[in-house]
Parts: C-alpha cells; structure tokens; sequence
C-alpha cells in the first residue's frame, strides 16, 4: 500500500471545506470533543442529520428543531460512542427513512505510482462505448459512481477491444475532486477499476488537485482501492436521512 500523507496545505483546505459545510470553525473539527451544531451553509435546506468524525473529534449536524434531543443524547460521552448508527437512529426516533454509512473519507494529492493498465482520456469517439458500459452495470453502481457522459474527464480501460472500467471525479470546491470509478461486473477482480481510479488520481494530482475518496465501511473492495491507491484516511461519516413532516 503507498501511503503519503497530503501535504499540511492541502489538509487545512480539506479542514476548511468541510467546516464552511458544517459551519464551525476548522479547529472544532479535531477537537477531541462531541459537539452538535444547526445545520452550516453547505447543508442548508438538508432534510437529514449528518455526522463527520476525525479521530476523538465528532460533529452532529442537524435541523434547530432536533438540537435539544441531540445534545442530551450526547452530553457526556465521547466521539468513538457517539459515532453510533443505532444511538443516533434511537435519538430521531421513527423520524430516519434511511442511514447511510458509515463512509471512510481519505484524501490524496501525489502522482499514483500504479500500472494503469493503458487507462487513457476518454473523448467523443468513446461515447458509444461508455453507454455500453452503463448499460451492463447495475444501476445503482453507475449512479454511486457519479459518472455523468456530458462531463470530462472521463478514464476508461479497455480490454479485448470493450471498455471495461471508467472513473471520473466531482468538482465540490475549487480545488477538491470526488472520485467515482465502475467497473463491468463480468471483468471485476482483476484490477481494471484500481487501474482508472488510479489514472484519474494521477491526472488530478498532476493539476494540484485535492484527490477525495469517499466510500461505504462496507464497501470493502472500494476501501481497498482508495487504501491501496494512497488515500489518507481522515474522516468517517454518517447521514441520516429525515421523512418529510
């Protein structure tokens, strides 16, 4: 597994987004404390409680009408207990539609010394090719991989003539991209979809892109990737997602 710690600059740029997006200040995010806060201008309008963990450092976002319920369920016990799917779900009570996580969250900013297997840019000549690929993954895949066909950069791989994996990222600030990769569900487990995710990394790298992967615990083949790839982990995540009332 490569491992390179981001650069502290790039850190603080991921610390700041993510503050702006829970709104507190950047230092509250590593803490070593539990704090449950409303909803900052990056969740405003979130029909959901969102929780983002570093380390013993925990924030609890949520609506100002569940701020009391929250604080008492928290008041006393530290991140590692608190970041609990079951207490959280307990706390809102018949309110939560859906939970999801927990996710592992990891950042990366250097060149991915990885065989890319001849991963390359995609462009219009390949968008043929690229329905195909939509058409043989499963829908859900296609849509948790964020890959949208009218946006570049697109990486493919090919093999025996078909595209067989591709990976794109999401712009979410000025310098911070969301990588997503799919991989044909008759080629996985062999490598093509490192061999993207790893090309994307690279080619983001090569920018000064902030590289992000964000992906399900138990998701465990994505996890490996990210890992093996040399994302940094830094943060975990749950979301739970309100019925309407």
């Amino acid at each position: 597994m490569i491992s390179h710690m981001p650069s502290a600059e790039n850190l603080a740029h991921v610390d700041a987004y993510r503050a702006h997006q829970l709104g507190v200040a950047p230092d509250v995010l590593h803490r070593a404390s539990v704090v449950v806060v409303s909803h900052g201008p990056g969740l405003e309008g979130y029909q959901g409680v969102y929780a983002l963990r570093s380390g013993d450092s925990l924030v609890v976002s949520a609506p100002d009408a569940l701020q009391y319920d929250l604080e008492s369920a928290v008041a006393g016990r530290k991140a590692e207990a608190t970041f609990n799917a079951a207490l959280l779900s307990g706390t809102l009570g018949g309110r939560v539609e859906r939970v999801i996580g927990p996710a592992w969250i990891g950042h990366a900013d250097n060149i991915v010394g990885e065989d890319v297997r001849g991963s390359r840019l995609l462009d219009a000549d390949d968008a043929n090719a690229l329905l195909r690929l939509r058409e043989a993954c499963d829908p859900a895949d296609w849509e948790h991989s964020g890959i949208d066909p009218a946006l570049a950069p697109i990486f493919g791989v090919h093999d025996d003539g078909a595209l067989i994996a591709a990976a794109s990222w999401q712009a979410l600030d000025e310098r911070i991209r969301h990588v997503g990769f799919v991989t044909d569900p008759a080629r996985r487990g062999r490598g093509f979809g490192r061999a993207v995710a790893a090309a994307i990394t690279t080619h983001g790298a090569r920018e000064g892109a902030i590289m992000q992967w964000q992906t399900l615990v138990s998701n465990a083949p994505s996890l490996a990737v990210g890992r093996a790839l040399g994302y940094e982990h830094r943060f975990d995540s749950l979301a739970f997602r309100l019925r309407e009332v």
